[in-house]
């Protein structure tokens, strides 16, 4: 009988995290470099999340703008204090550039000046 060899996607590149866009739902990845494996999931809206850690959680939300668009909601409340990384095609959006409110049962967050339409706004979170 032969061996069978099942790769997954993976990176060797320090810090590389999956964008929504390069897995399927369910689909793991490793980073071989960090030692680390997420995997694609859906309860109400598509993120990625690390797994089998213990330490660091990682959670992505992509959203693409409409004109002008300066709200955008996460749903579900976000337990905790995370570190949270905002970028707008690809670009780091500073924190001078946005405000973050919890209502118990969404967040939002709220740029101070509207996004271009069909802007690719990522939120990446770290707990």
């Amino acid at each position: 009988m032969g061996t069978t060899i099942v790769k997954l996607k993976r990176s060797a590149v320090q810090g590389n995290i999956p964008t929504i866009a390069q897995l399927v739902l369910g689909e793991l990845s490793i980073n071989t470099y960090d030692g680390k494996i997420f995997i694609k999931k859906n309860n109400g809206v598509d993120s990625i999340v690390e797994i089998g850690s213990g330490g660091i959680i990682v959670t992505e939300q992509q959203f693409t703008a409409a004109a002008a668009q300066t709200n955008f909601i996460i749903l579900g409340k976000i337990l905790g204090t995370p570190d949270i990384e905002i970028f707008t095609n690809r670009l780091v959006d500073y924190k001078s550039e946005y405000s973050i409110t919890n209502n118990g049962v969404d967040t939002t967050i709220t740029f101070t000046t509207g996004k271009l339409v069909n802007d690719l706004v990522r939120v990446v979170m770290y707990k």
